[in-house]
This record gives C-alpha cells, structure tokens and sequence, in this order.
C-alpha cells in the first residue's frame, strides 16, 4: 500500500498542476511533439543515408559474393517430414524478399555411376545464361532415352546406362560459379564436382532444373 501512494502522489500533483496551466501544458505537450517529430526526421534521414550507403556497397561487389543460396541434400527421404515439393516453394517465397531477381533451380548427382562409369550430372534452369559454349550446341531435351548435355570439365567418355541415355551435344565453360557454389582458383572447369583425388570423371550439365531432377533413373 505504501508503494501505491508513493507512486499516486507525484502523479497526482502533476495532474493538478497541469490542471491549473492547461495552456502551458499544452505548450510542452507541443513542444515535446514537435522534438519527436525533429528526431524522428534525423534518425529517417540516417537510416536512409545507411540504406544507400549500404546498397553501393553491395552493388560493388561481384554477383558471387552478393548472392544467396539455398541447398539441400536430397537423399531420397524427407527431412523433418518435409518433402522437396513442399520445401521448394517456400524457398522462393523466402527469397523473394531478399532479392527482385527470380531463384535459379540447379540440381547436382555427385560422382553417379551410369553405364559402369562415374560421372558428375547435373542441370539449371536457363543454361545459355551460366555456359559460354566451346564447340558443339546447347542441350535442349532431356528424357530417358536421350538426355542431352554439355560437358564441363573433367575426362573421360560420358556413356549412358537403362534409364538414362546421356548424349554429349557439346562443350563449354561456366561464366558464373554462381549456381555450383564456388570454384577453387576461379576455373569453371574444375572444381564443381568430386573426383576421390583421381583423374576427374566428367561433369556435363543439361538443360532445366524439372527435366534431369524427375527422371526415373535418378
């Protein structure tokens, strides 16, 4: 109880007197309205001033180092009960607001054997964007019996197996390590997939995310 009249008392006295000098209340009132809305204004124009700054920061920066990614490891099995359909679109809903630009799908098979052979798959989406070719022609289709691709690095004959016919319709290098994460050196031909410290079976990417990822043979 004697907390309770502690506190009332001063309250009860500021009340009083601004009853008695409602003019000069309503003067500090103003006054203390107007210097909120002053700091207001000054910590705006900071924020602001931190906002720009910041993204010309960002802008100097390679794509590679202002770029975010997302992986998961599909092992056939859902994590935590969360399946790849119903984990993806919440990825991009995620994304979009961190960036305007629309996600890049890559999907990766690391060190496969098809046809008795090792290889490094893989497949993105829009793939004229990320590949400058060397010789032959960019994959298009992508089916069981004939799954096309560019090879990118590595060595050896790429070969099909049941299932998975793969066609080699080209070679090139990458322009960006942006949707295999990083290269070491810099050198899009090498790097991207695994290789157990042996000569480095091919890797070879075909055409959209959807077509190599829902294969059956996969």
């Amino acid at each position: 109880m004697k907390t309770i009249r502690s506190v009332a008392f001063p309250l009860g006295l500021a009340w009083s007197r601004l009853r008695r000098r409602p003019v000069r209340a309503l003067l500090l009132a103003l006054g203390v309205a107007a210097a909120a809305g002053a700091l207001a204004v000054v910590l705006g124009g900071s924020l602001v001033a931190q906002d720009v700054s910041a993204g010309r920061a960002l802008a100097s920066l390679p794509p590679a180092k202002r770029s975010v990614a997302v992986t998961y490891a599909d092992l056939g099995l859902p994590r935590n009960g969360v399946t790849r359909p119903q984990l993806e679109p919440l990825v991009i809903q995620t994304l979009g607001g961190v960036t305007r630009g629309e996600p890049t799908r890559a999907v990766q098979f690391k060190l496969i054997r098809v046809g008795g052979a090792l290889e490094n798959l893989a497949a993105v989406d829009d793939l004229r964007r990320w590949v400058r070719l060397t010789s032959g022609r960019f994959p298009q289709e992508c089916t069981p019996e004939r799954c096309e691709v560019v090879q990118l690095g590595g060595t050896g004959e790429v070969k099909g197996g049941p299932g998975l016919r793969l066609v080699e319709v080209g070679e090139g290098v990458l322009t960006s390590p942006l949707p295999f994460a990083y290269l070491p050196g810099g050198k899009a031909t090498q790097g991207v997939g695994e290789s157990f410290r042996v000569a480095e079976p091919p890797f070879v990417v075909a055409e959209g995310f959807d077509s190599l990822s829902t294969l059956p043979g996969l």
